[in-house]
């Protein structure tokens, strides 16, 4: 929103391409010398991120009102002193600052959302042949998980200085909470995707994030009661209860967690392999059984306060859901655990398994 309180229509995505070890260079000066010029000249930032697949990629997103504060706001930050001063060593370390797309907020959707998400954040990038066809697939494209959405501005560049793409018919989308592989609920794969890692600045913020040591609240032997529903996404509501001993053990100064469940009623025993990408602060969780030896499908996420979240993609006999992994109460001396699935792409969520630690 302007401080006015009137919506931003008119957004830049600008994705640059860096020298090679230069990107956390142009984000401290970027954060240090650049956020609160830009600000004061009526310049929105919603966001600045790395790219989580691109270690030269830097990505931010700026908004406007309209193409005529655009113009006058972009003229006041341009021609200040801030830019004057810092300019210099801030291309020094670029080495492409054209790619841009200059856009508009998607009509029927609800304006872009700031704050905290649960992630991972991607921004996705559709190319159409007509002006007609990009709208179409703006309009069509509808999902709980959709937080921005928006289309290529065709009006002139009015400032030529910082070149835009021209020519083409986009449709940008920005999500939370859905892997790549799910974008093609929208009917097609993107043309463009990157993941977004928010930087310390940033307007809009990840709420869960892995830290070394985040599973040592698990290390050692204790008693579990597992809850179990009979049968998933049927509407069952018989629950099979089994009790269990449990270990866990936390390695390579807490990046890697590792623990072994017995399944005593079943014969079997399960484990968890936990990973930790120090870069993007995620954790990776897979599991496996005796019975079987294959790792499952992943699910990806962290921790806030004491309050674990990770997603991902699994089966259901033959029907695909998101899978929900939650941990509750880690602070406690009695942490808990939920798997959930969602066959509606998150908009509701069944809990199909728990676990009590005693």
């Amino acid at each position: 929103m302007e401080p006015g309180g009137a919506p931003c229509m008119i957004f830049e995505l600008r994705q640059y391409t860096l020298r090679p070890g230069r990107r956390d260079d142009l984000i401290e000066l970027f954060e240090r010398a650049f956020v609160e010029p830009q600000l004061a000249a009526g310049i929105e930032l919603p966001g600045l991120f790395r790219d989580a697949g691109r270690p030269d990629r830097f990505i931010w997103i700026r908004a406007f009102a309209d193409m005529e504060s655009r113009l006058a706001a972009l003229s006041a930050f341009y021609g200040g002193p801030a830019w004057q001063t810092h300019r210099d060593e801030a291309n020094d370390t670029m080495a492409d600052s054209d790619n841009v797309l200059l856009l508009r907020a998607a009509s029927g959707h609800a304006p872009l959302k700031r704050g905290t998400f649960r992630g991972p954040l991607l921004a996705a990038t559709y190319l159409f042949d007509s002006k007609d066809a990009a709208r179409a697939f703006a309009e069509r494209a509808r999902s709980a998980f959709i937080i921005g959405a928006f289309v290529s501005e065709y009006a002139r560049n009015t400032f030529p200085r910082l070149p835009v793409r021209e020519g083409e018919h986009a449709v940008v989308l920005l999500t939370d909470g859905v892997q790549p592989a799910q974008l093609e609920q929208f009917g097609r794969a993107p043309d463009e995707l990157a993941h977004l890692i928010p930087t310390r600045r940033s307007c809009m913020q990840l709420e869960a994030v892995g830290e070394r040591g985040d599973f040592d609240f698990l290390v050692g032997s204790r008693t579990v009661e597992h809850r179990r529903l009979r049968t998933r996404l049927s509407g069952c509501t018989d629950w099979l209860v089994e009790s269990g001993r449990y270990r866990g053990f936390s390695f390579a100064d807490g990046v890697l967690s590792v623990d072994e469940f017995e399944f005593p009623a079943r014969g079997i025993k399960g484990c968890s392999i936990r990973t930790l990408d120090l870069a993007l602060r995620r954790w990776t969780i897979h599991w496996t059984t005796s019975d079987t030896g294959c790792l499952f499908a992943p699910v990806h996420g962290g921790f806030s306060g004491g309050r674990g979240e990770f997603y991902g993609e699994d089966v259901c006999g033959d029907r695909p859901v998101l899978a929900r992994y939650l941990w509750l109460d880690c602070r406690t001396a009695h942490p808990r655990w939920e798997q959930a699935f969602s066959e509606d792409g998150g908009v509701t969520w069944e809990t199909n398994w728990t676990m009590a630690f005693k």
